[in-house]
């Protein structure tokens, strides 16, 4: 049986397959001005480090980027008050009055500091603003998350930390040199499993088993639940007919009725079996499984549960090669229903999101 995710709606008269998917979601954060500013000349260039001269900034015009190099910490431009009846600190940078549509930060430097939002002028085009963090950030104030755009390599510190946001968007690009976390390992339940950057799903495989509370510090928003995986036998939970493992699954997501991962098994695995003995209370409250040898989300190919520019990028490198895809992709790649993967099914994804057709 073959589902179409719901329809989403695309502003844009004309896509290739070159685009970049940046879409700006609405953020809603406290808003902290910065100090009155006074009579100042413009500035392109300047010092901002915490040590005076090891970090620099320059500002181009023509593109409206700001660049920081150097090394180390970020000088503080605000640091909010520790006690009660003490005001705020801030100063502001030399560069507040210029417009700035890009915020990049170059390797060597590790803490930007608490920078405000307010301290980049809005774009000429009052467009949003993208901030680029290297594999060498890995400290920034709780202000970060105003940005509408981050930027990072996978495995960095900054990707662990705002791939996950659903409230604005996460690039990557490019794969850190010394990933925060392994994205593959063993569980001590014997099944091996890895973790994909682009797609944010994890793939368990067997024989033995894992629990979802091994994954804890991944951003993943599906999990692949092999055939190969087996459940423990020694694992019935005290007076039932259903393994405590798999409970532990329906568990560990009981009480979220946003952002639940997809878990896809096969109806015959071991997985889905004992999951279809949890009392019916328990697996209303667990995430969405999907039978992938019964349903196919058609278009769903970077398998997030929605259908966007994001899958046809994607879509769009599978089809020419240059990124691999597994089982469960490849059906719902399958976009115009030949059993063929090819550019028609990419063609068949943009009419879909630019509604020249209906369904998939």
């Amino acid at each position: 049986m073959r589902k179409s995710k719901f329809l989403i709606l695309v502003t844009t008269a004309v896509l290739s397959f070159s685009f970049s998917v940046e879409s700006v979601a609405a953020v809603d954060f406290e808003s902290v001005s910065p100090a009155p500013i006074t009579s100042q000349e413009t500035a392109y260039s300047g010092i901002c480090g915490a040590e005076g001269d090891n970090i620099q900034w320059n500002y181009d015009a023509a593109s409206e980027t700001i660049t920081f190099s150097g090394t180390g910490a970020m000088k503080t431009y605000y640091k909010k008050a520790e006690n009660d009846g003490e005001q705020d600190f801030y100063e502001n940078p030399e560069w507040v009055l210029l417009p700035v549509c890009n915020i990049v930060f170059e390797d060597g430097i590790t803490d930007i500091g608490c920078l405000l939002k307010d301290f980049f002028h809005t774009p000429s085009d009052r467009g949003k603003q993208t901030v680029f963090l290297p594999e060498s950030v890995t400290k920034w104030g709780p202000f970060m998350y105003e940005f509408a755009a981050i930027k990072a390599p996978y495995g960095s510190a900054a990707y662990y930390a705002f791939a996950d946001r659903p409230n604005y968007s996460f690039f990557g690009y490019g794969i850190a040199k010394n990933p925060v976390h392994e994205t593959t390992g063993t569980s001590e339940y014997g099944a091996t499993w890895s973790f994909d950057y682009f797609t944010q799903t994890v793939t368990i495989s067997g024989p033995g088993f894992a629990l979802p509370d091994e994954f804890d510090v991944y951003p993943y928003k599906s999990i692949i639940i092999e055939d190969s995986v087996t459940v423990p036998e020694d694992g019935t939970y005290p007076g039932k007919d259903y393994s405590k493992y798999v409970l532990l699954w329906a568990a560990k997501y009981m009480g979220h009725v946003d952002e639940l991962p997809i878990i896809y098994a096969s109806s015959t695995s071991e997985f889905a079996k004992e999951f279809a003995k949890l009392p019916d209370n328990i697996r209303v409250s667990a995430p969405n499984i999907v039978y992938s040898d019964e349903t196919a989300y058609v278009g769903d190919v970077n398998l997030d549960g929605e259908v966007n520019l994001k899958d046809a990028v994607l879509l769009n490198k599978c089809v020419n090669g240059s990124v691999t895809y597994n089982e469960i992709q490849k059906a719902n790649m399958d976009c115009n229903g030949d059993g063929v993967i090819s550019a028609d099914d990419s063609l068949t994804l943009l009419k879909f999101l630019i509604q020249l057709i209906n369904q998939l």
